[in-house]
This record gives structure tokens, C-alpha cells and sequence, in this order.
């Protein structure tokens, strides 16, 4: 289960889904990403690190705080938010290997061969 930060509380989920289920919460800073992870949260999506037409609502991030943010974060993290093949390179470079993304695969017309191509830059 995904849980973003308006929804149902992590504690909550856990008392409904049990502690043997998956839950991971959306962050929007680096408050929100510690905060999850006290919780007990087992992954972080974390972003829009990119601008993206998905998450209008939000500034984007920058990859200014994906260090410090490595540092504190012991669980997994997965970026999102307007990652597409050019970003993939920085973050590569970042030794970044989990990434969610929605805008790259939605405005491609062969979603197999897009996800093989992000992929190989991740491996």
C-alpha cells in the first residue's frame, strides 16, 4: 500500500493491513521523509524531484538534498516526480537505483520498450 500525506495514517493502515504488509508513504521534504520512517514506514517515494504535469501542486525538489537526504534515510527511497532518460544519468550518477515514474511511461506509445530502457540505465 502507497500512502501520501493526506491519506490514512501509517498506524492506521498497519492496525487494518497488518505488520506483514508493505507501506510506503509519500514525502514532500526531508521532515516528512524522518517522520515516515520513525513511523515505521517501509519505503519512501519521494519527491517531485523534477517538475511534472503529475504533481502540479508541488515545487519541484531539485537533487540538491538527495545526499543529505541518503544520509538520513536508512529505508528505501524511490525518487519521483519528471524523471525521464535525461535524469536518469544524473541520478545514476548519484548512485540513485529506485525511481517511480508516471509522466515518462503515460506519454510513450511502447510502455515495455520505455521501461526497458529506464532499466538499463539504473543497472
Amino acid at each position: 500500500m502507497h500512502l501520501g500525506q493526506k491519506d490514512l495514517s501509517l498506524k492506521s493502515a498497519r492496525k487494518i493491513l497488518g505488520k506483514d504488509k508493505i507501506i510506503g508513504i509519500s514525502c514532500h521534504n526531508t521532515k516528512q521523509a524522518k517522520l515516515a520512517q520513525r513511523d515505521g514506514a517501509d519505503y519512501i517515494g519521494f519527491g517531485p524531484i523534477y517538475k511534472t504535469p503529475t504533481k502540479k501542486q508541488y515545487k519541484a525538489i531539485g537533487i540538491k538534498k538527495i545526499n543529505l537526504l541518503k544520509k538520513t534515510i536508512k529505508i528505501p527511497l524511490f525518487l519521483i516526480g519528471g524523471i525521464d532518460n535525461p535524469q536518469l544519468k544524473i541520478l545514476k550518477a548519484l548512485k540513485i537505483n529506485r525511481i517511480a515514474v508516471c509522466s515518462a511511461l503515460y506519454k510513450t506509445k511502447n510502455v515495455s520498450k520505455k521501461i526497458k530502457l529506464l532499466r538499463s540505465y539504473l543497472n
